[in-house]
């Protein structure tokens, strides 16, 4: 294979600092050696160097995508596909799935929204009992923080009499008759996924090979994994089952996936990872395990993020709060002394509060330290947690394409005061702050140009805004691809060799069909990648 390449006749956005466009680009040994005019770097070329033509397509970073369950993007494939599907339809779904699997075994699916049903009261396990009584069923709601189980299922979890231990309407939701309803949030679904055997190691990697393929199809390079080892149906210490299958994966050369793993900071794994310190750009730049994960509430569809009023037709009902803060500011100390990257789940104002207090309380005496603190989500903050996340250079790592489907629901589940206050993008960077988006994947698809489209234009991908009044926190498309390239970058301490198309940084990059800058707003949701390229090697091409 050559090692020289040189792409001319493009469109190249380079997003570079001056935000410098150039014709062509050329490249050795995986990394851009030099930028400019066509006609000056040929000059530069040797005898064997591969030339491309790029025809005046335009060219862009590869995207980073900051917020994946990387498994999930892989096992997605083996499970039912419940999204924007009917109960009906999901039922049937089940049901098929039933007569060909053999009874005992369990059936599993993620998607399902009640919100978009005829009837938006949650599910019933009677109603899988019916078509599936003899064979386990977990799906997965879309936000990944609700369970739909039969009662099989349930009984194997040892589940059945949980009620009794005063978790009701908690974790559990009640029928009228005071019996388990089969809807489980929280902690419940951790005791579902206790009772799955585990996939064996050559389903893992079959997971992972196929979660890469779908990246690089949408232009994706580089990854970070938020939570190794809260991945469902993988079984016991599955933290450390992905771990050790990625580097073997990674020391054969079988995955090129740029990997930025966060491993569960409560995990009994944790320990054993971090016991002698990060790892940190192995394998040519493609692997690194330097964060923590943890998760401060659930989800406002499922009504367990934790906010500071009450839900609608929930009087007293404010969510789930997951730690107390002593527990909260004694796991951020832990992660720090080993200089790890902290990660942490918040959506509701509440849960918001609670996490940039404890960063206060934990860390009052290093404030000038650069941490990179990752406050994930962040969907309905106060305006004084915007001024300290900015204040203290927290990152916002929040996930575009949820204000999407948000924007059909939210109505029906909190008050128009925190409405408003939704997915502050503007106000973040007004104040100074950085933002970086991902897919959250399996939660919702990886193609970042729909995201994209939503960030730009504040609108559902049905083209509405329904829920908030203008202003709107809508971003520049320069803003907006900032977050999933350079700032992505920066957020995992890799800003110098990543995020932008600069002489000697990584040759990570994608040809598209359209202008991303210049075509019409509503056709951005609608780019292909035509080529992906990481470290100069053309990893996927339509």
């Amino acid at each position: 294979m050559k090692q020289e390449t040189i792409f001319l006749n493009g469109k190249i956005y380079t997003l570079d600092h001056n935000h410098t466009i150039v014709e062509g680009m050329l490249i050795k040994n995986g990394k851009i050696v030099a930028l400019g005019k066509s006609e000056e770097l040929i000059k530069m070329c040797g005898q064997d160097t591969e030339v491309v033509d790029l025809e005046g397509r335009t060219v862009l970073p590869s995207f980073t995508d900051c917020h994946v369950h990387l498994l999930g993007a892989g096992y997605g494939a083996m499970l039912i596909d419940a999204a924007e599907k009917s109960k009906e339809e999901i039922l049937e779904l089940v049901r098929k799935r039933v007569e060909k699997t053999e009874p005992g075994k369990w059936i599993i699916g993620i998607g399902w929204n009640q919100d978009f049903w005829e009837n938006s009261t949650f599910p019933t396990k009677e109603e899988l009992d019916a078509v599936s009584p003899h064979n386990p069923v977990k799906l997965i709601r879309y936000c990944g923080n609700a369970y739909w189980c039969n009662s099989l299922a349930i009984q194997l979890a040892g589940l059945q009499h949980e009620k009794e231990d005063g978790n009701a309407g908690k974790e559990f939701l009640l029928n009228e008759k005071g019996e388990l309803q089969g809807t489980l949030v929280g902690e419940a679904c951790r005791k579902i996924d206790a009772a799955i055997p585990a996939y064996d190691k050559q389903d893992i990697v079959t997971m992972l090979k196929a979660a890469e393929q779908n990246f690089f199809r949408h232009g994706i390079t580089t990854i970070m994994d938020k939570g190794a080892g809260a991945e469902s149906a993988l079984g016991t210490d599955c933290g450390r089952k992905i771990i050790n299958i990625l580097k073997e994966l990674y020391e054969k050369n079988e995955l090129q996936l740029r990997t930025y793993e966060a491993i569960v900071g409560e995990d009994e794994f944790f320990d054993d990872c971090f016991a002698n310190g990060a790892e940190i750009d192995r394998y040519d730049g493609r692997f690194t395990v330097r964060g923590i994960k943890l998760w401060s509430d659930g989800a406002l569809g499922p009504r367990s993020a934790w906010i500071s009023q009450d839900y609608k037709g929930q009087p007293g009902h404010h969510g789930n709060k997951k730690f107390e803060n002593e527990e909260l500011i004694a796991l951020f100390k832990k992660a720090d002394e080993k200089n790890l990257q902290i990660a942490v789940h918040t959506i509701g104002d509440a849960s918001s509060k609670q996490v940039i207090d404890c960063y206060e309380q934990a860390f009052c005496d290093s404030m000038d330290k650069d941490r990179r603190f990752l406050v994930e989500h962040f969907h309905l903050p106060k305006e004084e947690d915007i001024d300290r996340l900015t204040q203290y250079h927290m990152i916002n790592s929040t996930q575009f394409i949820q204000l999407s489907s948000d924007m059909e629901v939210l109505k029906e589940i909190i008050n128009d005061e925190l409405i408003q206050r939704v997915y502050p993008w503007r106000k973040i960077l007004d104040k100074g702050g950085i933002l970086t988006n991902g897919s959250d994947v399996p939660v919702d698809p990886t193609d970042p140009f729909p995201a994209l489209y939503v960030a730009i234009s504040r609108k559902s991908l049905g083209g509405v805004n329904c829920i908030e009044k203008p202003p709107y926190q809508s971003l520049s498309r320069l803003e907006a691809v900032r977050a999933y390239t350079i700032n992505a970058a920066y957020s995992m301490f890799s800003e110098k060799n990543r995020g932008s198309l600069e002489e000697g940084k990584y040759a990570d990059f994608i040809v598209i069909d359209q202008d991303y800058f210049t075509c019409p707003e509503e056709e951005i949701k609608e780019i292909k990648v035509l080529r992906t390229v990481l470290n100069g090697k053309t990893v996927y091409r339509q």
